[in-house]
């Protein structure tokens, strides 16, 4: 037994009820009501008993466990220092004691012992946890298994009544950009470049840049495409000043996002040796070929040694500006990743992680992802390459957080199931970002509904694109 609380009490209202609450479950014994005046602790000569007007009390203790279960005391104090025992029994505890009784004052020592709540804490033992399976995707919204990776885009887009082909959506929702004016007119988004509008004396390469800023048909024959392009080449002067450099950068950023023919067609009338020169290679230049380069057949193209070499010179020329040189170097990353990528789609033994590395590059920016993804749904050898790929059977998990981490990509397979899951997000946004600006509900929400799923799909949750 023990000292478990001191306290001087005084009735409230008109009850005449005084209570007494303890910080922790109690087990009371006794307790000891001290004269007025008396100082009940020799360590604590501060402490003063006080009792006035007492007459007979009465205190009650509550009982756990039991709603409402009183344990009363009668104490019948004459004076003096007296000791009440009290009998609670070994299965009460209490936190609450209510004194009741006809004074103004009163000073009492309570004595008891502490009743612990909780069970003693047994040893710990560490146990395995469960094993949940995953539940693997539908095929039908698993394009990482699918042998054309945009069918899913193309299915979602088929819901919106007459709607253009998925090519057209990429281009103009990651590239192109209409105008405001553009939404408006009767024909969008069929609002295609006129390449005859302007007679060789108009034509500049700042007109050629406006007339390539809207989508050139699909079925546009090569020889149109090819007279265009030597046009434009006629613009060029000799000699050359960095102004026509830009300008010429960004026609071919500008056509790497059209038909494939139409950089094809400019690249034969362009002769990098001459045009582009390291002195005429600032960072806005060089940010257009890069986008350029992200089509597969302009980074062909600038995979020479010349070329690369004025790539060289410029990283390694002190002078060069910084953002010149960062600009530079990730040109020149951009230009072998492509061969690196190429490689990987049928190569078992290619460098996939270098060949990732590019994509998530890529996924980064609207402008290059957008023309990644018109070269792996338009450029017939490299749609071959990925198709030749067999599609195996889905696995019971996708392989997760190759965005996240750096991670080493296990097998061809691994790479080519990653390839084809990238494809097919980057399709389902372009294909929401359409069905937003129009404001078809259905499409819209059937494919919200698609990456919410998605977000609970280990390797579909890791995906970050623009």
């Amino acid at each position: 037994m023990r000292l478990v609380h001191w306290c001087t009490v005084a009735p409230e209202g008109h009850s005449s009820l005084a209570a007494i609450r303890f910080a922790a479950p109690v087990r009371i014994q006794s307790i000891r009501v001290f004269p007025s005046g008396a100082q009940p602790f020799a360590n604590a000569p501060d402490v003063v008993a006080y009792v006035s007007s007492l007459e007979r009390l009465a205190d009650a203790a509550d009982k756990p466990r039991v709603a409402n279960a009183l344990v009363p005391t009668v104490i019948a104090y004459a004076g003096g220092q007296v000791d009440f025992a009290v009998d609670m029994g070994s299965g009460c505890a209490t936190r609450l004691m209510i004194v009741k009784g006809k004074f103004d004052m009163l000073s009492m020592a309570i004595y008891g012992d502490i009743v612990a709540d909780t069970p003693p804490i047994g040893k710990y033992e560490a146990r395995p946890l469960p094993s949940i399976d995953p539940i693997p995707l539908s095929k039908a919204v698993d394009p990482s298994y699918a042998s054309d990776p945009t069918l899913l885009a193309k299915q979602l887009l088929a819901l919106i009544p007459d709607s253009p082909p998925l090519p057209l959506v990429v281009r103009l929702m990651f590239c192109m950009k209409p105008s405001n004016d553009d939404w408006d007119l009767p024909e969008f988004p069929y609002i295609h470049a006129d390449l005859g509008a302007r007679t060789d004396e108009e034509m500049t390469l700042e007109i050629g840049i406006e007339m390539l800023s809207k989508p050139v048909r699909d079925n546009t024959a090569d020889e149109d495409l090819v007279a265009f392009a030597a046009r434009l080449s006629g613009c060029i002067s000799v000699p050359k000043n960095s102004d026509q450099v830009y300008q010429i950068a960004k026609l071919l950023s500008i056509s790497a996002s059209q038909h494939p023919g139409m950089a094809r067609a400019l690249l034969r009338h362009l002769d990098f040796a001459i045009i582009f020169a390291a002195e005429d290679l600032d960072e806005e230049t060089l940010v257009c070929l890069l986008d350029a380069a992200t089509d597969v057949d302009v980074a062909r193209h600038m995979n020479t040694l010349e070329f690369l070499g004025t790539l060289r010179q410029l990283q390694e020329n002190s002078r060069t500006h910084d953002l010149s040189q960062l600009a530079a170097r990730r040109l020149s990353s951009r230009i072998r990743d492509w061969q690196c990528f190429e490689d990987a789609l049928s190569n078992t033994r290619g460098d996939f992680d270098q060949s990732w590395t590019m994509l998530k590059e890529v996924g980064t920016e609207e402008q290059s992802m957008g023309i990644w993804l018109e070269s792996m749904i338009l450029h017939e050898d490299i749609v071959t390459k990925l198709a030749e790929n067999p599609v195996l059977a889905p696995l019971q998990s996708h392989s997760p957080l190759h965005f996240r981490n750096k991670m080493n990509i296990p097998s061809h397979d691994a790479f080519v199931t990653l390839v084809r899951a990238f494809a097919g997000v980057a399709s389902v946004l372009a294909v929401f970002a359409w069905a937003d600006s129009l404001g078809n509900d259905i499409c819209r929400e059937q494919t919200l509904a698609v990456l919410h799923l998605w977000q609970g799909v280990d390797g579909y949750r890791e995906v970050r694109l623009t």
